[in-house]
């Protein structure tokens, strides 16, 4: 955990806007791009499985045929 290192300082949290703020709105940056990429790999083996796997391909037809 982070907070208990913190708590023998006295420190002021302060709002600074991303423009600002560049190391941390880099860092929360690079955080999303990590996320992102596995996303991207997950959804790219989905659609590959809908359109190769019997089943699944059976239930995303069905999918489209009733949206609802």
């Amino acid at each position: 955990m982070v907070l208990p290192k913190f708590l023998g300082f006295d420190f002021t949290i302060q709002y600074k806007p991303g423009k600002d703020n560049i190391p941390a709105d880099a860092l929360s940056r690079s955080f999303m791009l990590a996320l992102l990429e596995p996303t991207q790999l997950l959804f790219k083996k989905v659609v590959e499985l809908t359109q190769t796997n019997g089943r699944l391909k059976e239930i995303y037809e069905r999918c489209l045929a009733k949206p609802q």
